[in-house]
């Protein structure tokens, strides 16, 4: 990555006058061993978490005094005066935000304003290997996190970004961290990487890197992934070589810091993927503490589907923590949709329940159910010639291969995937299934897949157990329908999961319609009725619930000697009769 020699000490420098760097700067080969494998205990430390040891359960690393340390400086700021985008004024920055559903909003006072959203790629500060790679994948247009993402990244700004499934989150931080990987002094051997993405699952790691290596094919640049799934002792071997980008497990990173077979000294770019499922699975203080290694300056970015309590809270706590330094040029969040929990509306939802659909009796079990579904799907024209992929969820690994086995006995052709497999059996199991054209059409998986992978040749996904919550279920049927393109999911529905969760899918699938002006997004809209009915029935249920849990009174006790209204008109609840007796 970049050239030229390491560059003159940073703005946290104390550094005495025999320190190796001097070494380091004379030409040798490898970092020395001060700077990059050995913690540094104690001293006045930078701000309040800094010099201090850190424990996470059974880790432990020790915190790095950046004041002593010597500290190669950043380039975050790639501006790129495109004539078009320099006369874009301020409203016409607004009208195009309202046009692609942009929302921006600064965590804290901006000198210069927003960064100006882009409208192609030939706004773009990308050289021209990324860019004959978008030509060679045939992109047609930025997705509209990439049109505001792009220009706050390459800015400097730290990013905290917003969008359903299947937007270009991906896209929208590998590209500017290319950019900025490659205008950072040169690497050298054991330094340790410059760019860090965090994500929640080996086979996204997996996946981020191969996309990484996709766009970077015509550079020097090296990225390696660190996982739970290889060997340790090989996973550290790679780190004495050069290495400029590592996507990573937090776990797993760990580690290998604790093992001092790697180092975060020059890291300048961190994201954080999948950042509701990373908090979700409750590695908040493993990622706090990976933090710990990486300098001040660094630019952080966010990238989420959903924005729930966890990641707002841990986002604004890295926001705080820097806020005001004179590196941190502050944090832009960026929502493409809303906050609010919303599926892909380039997605057909149906829902089968039990004697509410034709094709599922109430004396018919579920599995035979789904192979009916199967045998529907598999009859259509891009299914046949083998261009167009299904993906089965269930809920437990057991499950995975009886529905494997039922399937098979229908004649469907497939396979199970699950975390229990070894990881070269769930490569292979990947590779043949992102393949257009192999024999592995149908894979039937847990919720391990359930997040983040990108499935270009999945047309229809079908979640034979509900997922237990409205998050994981958008996230599931995310798995199609992604770049814009249509996609179609199926649930199947017991009469436990329709008593429970009827009410909050009616009230995403108006969010849906709401999104799309209206218009119907589903081929066949007569479930909705009886869902409807079904989630009625359901709120009917919980206000009588309610209304028993404050209202009983026990025989012979008046409602006012037991402390409750006597009121009894409209607006009965305690609140409004309370203001109602009071006069207001």
């Amino acid at each position: 990555a970049g050239g030229g020699p390491p560059p003159q000490a940073g703005p946290f420098c104390n550094v005495e006058q025999d320190n190796a760097w001097g070494k380091y700067k004379a030409g040798e080969s490898t970092a020395p061993l001060h700077h990059s494998q050995n913690p540094i205990r104690g001293g006045a430390g930078y701000g309040r978490s800094f010099g201090r040891s850190y424990d996470v359960g059974n880790r432990h690393l020790d915190k790095i005094n950046w004041n002593g340390e010597e500290i190669i400086p950043v380039a975050k700021v790639f501006t790129h005066h495109h004539p078009s985008v320099e006369a874009r004024s301020i409203e016409d920055c607004q009208m195009m935000r309202l046009r692609h559903g942009i929302e921006v909003d600064a965590w804290a006072d901006l000198r210069d304003g927003f960064p100006k959203p882009i409208e192609n790629f030939e706004e773009t500060p990308f050289p021209d290997w990324a860019a004959s790679v978008m030509r060679k994948q045939a992109w047609v247009e930025p997705m509209p996190i990439q049109i505001q993402a792009w220009p706050v990244a390459l800015q400097g700004f730290d990013v905290v970004a917003i969008a359903s499934t299947g937007s270009g989150k991906t896209m929208a931080y590998v590209l500017p961290m290319l950019v900025h990987i490659m205008a950072q002094p040169e690497l050298k051997p054991q330094e340790g990487p410059i760019g860090l993405v965090l994500l929640p699952t080996r086979e996204l790691c997996a996946q981020v890197r191969d996309q990484i290596i996709t766009f970077s094919e015509h550079t020097n640049l090296v990225c390696e992934t660190v996982n739970g799934g290889d060997e340790i002792g090989q996973q550290g071997r790679r780190f004495v070589e050069r290495v400029d980008i590592v996507t990573a497990t937090p776990g797993r990173l760990i580690s290998l810091l604790e093992s001092k077979s790697t180092n975060l000294r020059r890291v300048t770019y961190v994201v954080i993927d999948e950042a509701d499922d990373l908090l979700e699975r409750n590695f908040a203080d493993q990622v706090k503490l990976i933090m710990s290694q990486i300098r001040p300056d660094r630019q952080v970015l966010f990238f989420s589907a959903t924005w729930c309590d966890k990641v707002k809270d841990f986002a604004q706590h890295c926001a705080q923590e820097r806020a005001g330094r004179s590196f941190s040029p502050g944090t832009i969040q960026i929502t493409v949709g809303g906050t609010k929990l919303s599926a892909c509306k380039n997605i057909d939802q149906q829902f089968w329940a039990p004697g509410k659909v034709v094709d599922w009796p109430v004396d018919v079990p579920k599995p035979q159910v789904l192979c009916t579904a199967m045998a529907k799907i598999m009859s259509l024209p891009g299914f046949q010639d083998g261009t167009e992929k299904a993906l089965i969820f269930v809920n437990k690994v057991e499950t995975v291969q009886h529905v494997v086995q039922e399937l098979r006995n229908a004649n469907v052709a497939c396979e199970g995937f699950t975390a229990s497999y070894n990881q070269a059996v769930r490569e292979q199991l990947l590779h043949r299934f992102h393949e257009r054209g192999s024999d592995l059409n149908v894979l039937v998986s847990t919720n391990v897949l359930g997040r983040g992978h990108d499935f270009r040749h999945v047309k229809f996904v079908v979640n034979f157990d509900w997922p237990g919550s409205l998050r994981d279920y958008i996230h599931r049927i995310g798995r199609t329908g992604r770049a814009n393109q249509d996609g179609f999911a199926l649930t199947l529905l017991e009469d436990d999961d329709l008593n429970r969760w009827a009410p909050d899918i009616m009230t995403l699938m108006h969010g849906v319609r709401s999104e799309a002006g209206g218009q119907a997004q589903h081929s066949d809209q007569r479930w909705m009725k009886w869902m409807r009915i079904a989630a009625a029935d359901v709120r009917k249920k919980r206000r009588e619930r309610q209304g028993k849990r404050y209202n009983e009174v026990a025989v012979g006790d008046s409602r006012e000697s037991v402390g409750l209204s006597t009121w009894t008109g409209r607006g009965r609840g305690r609140r409004g009769a309370f203001l109602a007796e009071l006069n207001g």
